[in-house]
């Protein structure tokens, strides 16, 4: 995908993808899919709009991963104690 020529001839469609898409090919072509009666530029500021949305789903997914982490560990130290007991 990295390497097409579609995305050799547009560089902004290139930037986009390098910059938010590379690791979820699937989800640039399935934007484009549902998007090709749009635009050139249409299509772009949907994908940006949609690659910003992911970055808040990773951000969430991230900080619910942080958290589960402090309560694991908050948890461990709890049954540790119990059982030195």
């Amino acid at each position: 995908m990295k390497n097409s020529y579609v995305l050799k001839s547009n560089p902004k469609l290139k930037s986009i993808y390098d910059r938010y898409y590379s690791n979820n090919p699937k989800k640039f072509i399935d934007i484009i899919e549902k998007n090709k009666e749009k635009s050139s530029e249409e299509i772009q500021k949907i994908l940006i709009s949609d690659s910003e949305n992911l970055a808040n789903i990773a951000k969430y997914s991230k900080d619910i991963n942080n958290l589960t982490r402090v309560q694991t560990s908050m948890y461990n130290q709890i049954m540790i104690g119990v059982v030195n007991k």
